[in-house]
């Protein structure tokens, strides 16, 4: 088997991205790894190509090195090192914790490796021992990249490399804002927190935060991280005061890079035998070929050139292609247009392109096409031929995303920005985007201010302060159901939540029994289970302050659906056919009563019912049914709250934030401004529920 030049020998590794093969290159008889591309779809191998143009930028003696990228019958492949050695995970396991010399030893050379990579632009995102290799020859090397390119200003737009839909991380190693999804919040400080949970790792020889599922981990979140003087009482104070603040859950808190580089380089003992640096450089091979390798490119685009230069100009048409510009990102419904000026002396001239042809007659002007096209990268021929038969040509590459007809039919603020996420696709409803991993509908919302909560009333629905959303998002149209939840368990090994709900407490009538469906929200479970599905489907929880701009906040509505009275069409509240032991009140006027109507659900509705009850972005069940956990640490008062939308911080076993009211709520909880708290462990609520949410990135 031969991938490009290079013979195979052996398959490595194969994940759900690509293979890693060791290969020979017979002209040197060098070996080297070669990783190769699974997918097709053209938006993963942009990806591929981005991460192989980033690593081969990326050069540095305690990194892996790309050496080439190429393609095989059109599929890309990256040639790297091969490196013959061991990873520190393995070492862990076959002799225990390193040393306090060896440990910081490594997390020297990986602040130097890190340093680089951030130089770049780029972030990890997947720091673990077990990948950090020690060669042969005992260097250390980082390897396995999840790389990100990130925005300077901020640094806070991203954009997944190498995997779709995911926070990547191992989750042992994991930072909360990765556990728990919040990909807005990945940057620089994760890669920090990774670099201190591996050196925790190799101190003590487990990760700071047990758990080897996502659930596990999810749970373990709502503890602190024990201080490494537990495990390891003498350690020195500065490390342990290092790695108490890079452990912090919130990024903000953590030091930079370079302050953990300084302060383990002060805590490394001087070496006397220490390699000169010259020696442990990274020189690039073979680089000759390189130069030579250009120059016959420029002497094969310089020979085309010339034969151009030959034709008799007066035959040959003059074609400028004015749009779309190179590399453009297209969004229609199977059509590009091209637009352009043709020129020639005499007769006609048609220009062609995709099978679409236009003709000019005189033989000049300017001209517009429409081309049928695909989905995906793009690149198209555009050839001017004139009465004489004397040709012109030119080339546009462009990427498109093939778009519904109810999408190019939204007003520009009401579309998500195109092309989609990473792994997410238009769903079959006018509006409807479809989460792939877990089949969620979303809605997006877009960019905008409201006023959040009341300056009257309970303290806890005050002050009323405004918030800006600077981009969108998008929000589940639906609650979580039952079926989405038990995939879920399955997929992750999880333990199925008990479904039928457990009636023989005083309040529900003794009788009363129920089981709900597949199509039901799901019930019961803590907001760590919530986080965790988040987490596994490449989703998120909602802020606090997202929920409620969804649910009238964005129109500064009381409800949902507007100002009218709630009535038996709009929501599943309690009512008369609600299971409770107590007879409906006779004053309809009290809120945190039973309603004198019958909604026809004694417990849970399906999701998807009450249309009447839906917000104008389409988005149902934002009142009654079931409450829904928030992503926020409840706080009794909005002073102080974040002003773009953030959600607050979680504390260690603090109580989070519910929203929408329930089944067995009044409708006092139905307004969008009413929040409820709860303690984010217990399990077995029959009223609280979950709504998903992404980022736009």
């Amino acid at each position: 088997m031969q991938i490009g030049p290079y013979e195979v020998l052996e398959k490595v590794a194969e994940g759900g991205m690509g293979t890693v093969y060791r290969v020979r290159e017979p002209a040197s008889g060098r070996e080297f790894a070669v990783k190769t591309l699974k997918s097709s779809r053209p938006q993963a191998r942009r990806r591929f190509q981005r991460e192989a143009e980033a690593m081969h930028a990326l050069q540095h003696p305690n990194l892996v090195r790309c050496v080439a990228v190429g393609e095989e019958d059109g599929d890309p492949y990256l040639v790297m090192d091969y490196v013959e050695g061991e990873s520190l995970q393995a070492q862990l396991d076959r002799q225990g914790a390193l040393s306090l010399g060896d440990a910081l030893e490594v997390a020297g050379s990986l602040c130097d490796a890190l340093q680089a990579v951030h130089a770049r632009d780029l972030l990890h995102r997947d720091l673990k021992p077990d990948n950090v290799l020690r060669s042969r020859d005992g260097r250390l090397l980082l390897t396995d990249f999840g790389l990100v390119k990130r925005d300077r200003p901020g640094m806070s737009r991203l954009e997944s490399l190498t995997r779709d839909g995911s926070a990547l991380g191992t989750p042992g190693y994991w930072s909360p804002e990765q556990a728990r999804g919040q990909l807005a919040r990945i940057g620089p400080p994760t890669d920090v927190y990774g670099l201190a949970a591996t050196l925790y790792g190799l101190l003590t020889g487990a990760p700071p935060r047990g758990g080897t599922s996502l659930v596990e981990v999810i749970t373990a979140l709502d503890h602190p991280v024990p201080p490494l003087s537990e495990a390891l009482p003498a350690a020195p104070a500065p490390l342990v005061a290092l790695l108490g603040r890079a452990l912090a859950d919130e990024p903000e808190l953590r030091p930079s890079l370079e302050e953990f580089a300084q302060v383990v380089g002060e805590l490394l003992p001087p070496s006397s035998d220490a390699a000169p640096a010259e020696a442990n450089r990274s020189v690039p091979t073979r680089g000759a070929a390189w130069p030579w390798a250009l120059g016959v490119i420029a002497l094969v685009g310089l020979g085309a050139f010339a034969a151009l230069a030959l034709a008799p100009p007066a035959a040959r048409p003059s074609l400028l292609l004015t749009a779309p510009p190179g590399d453009a990102e297209l969004v229609g419904a199977g059509e590009v247009e091209l637009r352009g000026t043709v020129r020639c002396e005499s007769g006609w001239v048609e220009v062609r392109a995709g099978g679409a042809v236009v003709r000019l007659e005189p033989p000049g002007g300017a001209f517009s096409l429409r081309c049928p096209t695909e989905a995906g990268a793009q690149r198209l021929e555009v050839v001017a031929v004139s009465e004489a038969g004397a040709t012109s040509r030119t080339y546009v590459s462009f990427h498109y995303t093939l778009a519904p007809a109810w999408y190019l039919a939204l007003p520009g603020d009401a579309r998500a920005d195109l092309p989609l996420p990473r792994g997410l696709e238009f769903g079959d409803g006018p509006g409807d985007y479809r989460n792939l991993v877990d089949d969620s509908l979303l809605r997006w919302l877009p960019a905008g201010s409201y006023f959040m909560g009341v300056d009257e009333g309970d303290r806890v629905n005050r002050p009323r302060h405004e918030v800006r959303f600077r981009r969108g998002f998008y929000l589940g149209k639906y609650e979580l159901t039952w079926g989405q939840f038990d995939r879920f368990c399955d997929a992750t090994g999880a333990p199925r939540r008990p479904r039928e709900l457990d009636l023989s407490l005083a309040e529900y009538r003794q009788d009363a029994a129920f089981v709900p469906p597949d199509d039901h929200p799901v019930v019961g479970i803590s907001h760590g289970d919530g986080e965790a599905y988040c987490a596994w489907a490449g989703l998120r929880l909602p802020s606090e302050a997202e929920w409620e701009y969804a649910a009238g906040g964005r129109h500064g509505w009381r409800y949902p659906w507007g100002d009218a009275p709630p009535d038996a069409t709009r929501l599943n509240v309690s009512d008369r056919s609600c299971a409770w032991d107590f007879p409906p009140d006779p004053d309809p006027d009290e809120e945190l009563v039973k309603q004198p109507w019958d909604d026809g659900y004694p417990y849970t509705a399906p999701v998807g019912t009450f249309a009447a009850g839906a917000s104008p972005e389409g988005i149902y069940n934002l009142a009654g049914n079931v409450s829904e956990w928030t992503a926020d640490g409840y706080v009794d008062h909005y002073r102080g709250a974040p002003s773009d939308g953030r959600p607050r911080p979680l504390s260690p076993g603090g109580r989070g934030v519910l929203r929408g009211g329930s089944f067995g709520d009044g409708l006092l909880f139905s307004q969008r401004v009413m929040r409820s708290r709860a303690l984010r462990s217990p399990r077995g609520v029959h009223t609280r529920g979950v709504r998903v949410a992404r980022d736009p990135e």
